[in-house]
C-alpha cells in the first residue's frame, strides 16, 4: 500500500467515507465520547465525580481529585483513553485529556516494503481547561479546548471555547445550558457550534436515591462531525450513597453514513468508597468508536 492511500485506508477501517477532508472518525469518536461511569454523553449529567467533568464541569462544581479511564471499542482494536484532574485555586479548575487511536495499523509485510509506514499513526487528541465557580444555586464555567487529529500523516488541529451554566430553581431540580464552538484551527468548523439543554430531577431518601435526566443537543463543532444534535434520556439509582446504577438512551441525527439517525444505549455502574470511585459502562451504538466496554478509577476529595 502506498503512503498516499493510507489516510483513506484508516477512514474506511472505522467506517467513514474517505472523502471527508480535515477530520477523521477518531476525532469524532473522542469528542463525542464520555468516560465511565458517565451514563450517556448528552443526558449523563448526574454528579459523577471527576469523571463527570469531562462532559459538564457544572455537574459536580465543587469536587476535586483525579481519574483515569479506558474504553475498548468493537471496531479495529479501537481504544479511547480519558483522564482528568480537578483542583481549587480560587475557582475550581479542571483539566481533561482524551485520546483515541488505532494500534498496529500496518502489517510487518507492508512496513518491510516501505519502512516509512512504521512512523505513521492514526490518533486524535482532545484537551480542555475549565474554570468553575458556584454561588448558592448557580454554577458557571468557562473553558477552552485543543483538539489534534493525526489521520495517518494528515495532521489537523482545532481550538474550541465553551460556556456552561447550571441553576437549581427548586430543591432537587437543576437546569443546565451549554454552548461551545470551534474558534480556530485547520479543521473545517461550523459557525453556530453546539448547544445543549438538560433538566435533572433528583429525589434522595435515607437509603435510596433516584435521578432522571432529559437533554437535547443541536449543532456540531466541525463541518464533518458525525452527529448534528439529538435527544437523550437517562436514569440513575444510588444505593446507600455507595453504589450507583444507571442507564441511558439517545437518538442522534447523523451527518454521514448509511442512516440519518442512530441510537446510543448504555448501562453504567459505580462503587464509591473512602474517596475512591470505580466505574464501568457498556455501550451499544454505531456512533463514534462503536459498541464496547469502559472502566475508570478515580480519587475524589469531596463527595459530589
Amino acid at each position: 500500500m502506498r503512503r498516499s492511500g493510507s489516510g483513506a485506508f484508516v477512514l474506511a477501517l472505522v467506517g467513514v467515507p474517505a472523502a471527508l477532508p480535515g477530520q477523521s472518525a477518531l476525532l469524532s469518536a473522542v469528542e463525542g465520547s464520555a468516560p465511565a461511569p458517565v451514563v450517556e454523553p448528552t443526558a449523563g449529567v448526574f454528579p459523577a465525580g471527576v469523571a463527570g467533568l469531562w462532559s459538564d464541569p457544572t455537574s459536580s462544581p465543587r469536587v476535586t481529585g483525579a481519574f483515569f479511564g479506558v474504553y475498548q471499542a468493537s471496531r479495529a482494536s479501537f481504544r479511547i483513553y480519558h483522564a482528568a484532574v480537578a483542583f481549587r485555586w480560587g475557582p475550581r479548575w479542571s483539566v481533561a485529556y482524551g485520546q483515541s487511536e488505532i494500534g498496529n495499523l500496518f502489517d510487518t509485510s507492508l512496513t518491510n516494503i516501505d519502512p516509512g509506514l512504521a512512523s505513521l499513526q492514526a490518533r486524535a487528541l482532545w484537551g480542555s481547561l475549565d474554570g468553575t465557580v458556584s454561588w448558592r444555586r448557580l454554577s458557571g464555567s468557562l473553558g477552552i479546548g485543543l483538539a489534534g487529529d493525526d489521520n495517518v500523516g494528515d495532521v489537523q488541529s482545532s481550538t474550541t471555547a465553551r460556556v456552561y451554566l447550571r441553576v437549581s430553581p427548586l430543591r432537587g431540580v437543576s437546569i443546565g445550558v451549554h454552548t461551545a464552538r470551534a474558534i480556530g484551527g485547520s479543521v473545517p468548523n461550523t459557525h453556530r457550534g453546539r448547544s445543549n439543554l438538560d433538566v435533572l430531577v433528583t429525589r434522595r431518601g435515607a437509603f435510596l436515591g433516584v435521578s432522571m435526566a432529559a437533554a437535547v443537543s443541536r449543532g456540531s463543532f466541525w463541518r464533518y462531525a458525525e452527529t448534528n444534535g439529538g435527544v437523550a434520556l437517562a436514569a440513575l439509582v444510588t444505593v446507600a450513597s455507595r453504589l450507583e446504577l444507571g442507564a441511558g438512551a439517545g437518538r442522534y441525527t447523523t451527518t454521514f453514513g448509511a442512516t440519518s439517525v442512530e441510537w446510543y444505549r448504555s448501562a453504567a455502574a459505580a462503587l464509591y468508597l473512602r474517596g475512591i470511585r470505580v466505574g464501568v459502562r457498556y455501550t451499544g451504538t454505531e456512533l463514534g468508536a462503536g459498541s464496547g466496554y469502559g472502566i475508570s478509577i478515580g480519587y475524589e476529595s469531596e463527595r459530589p
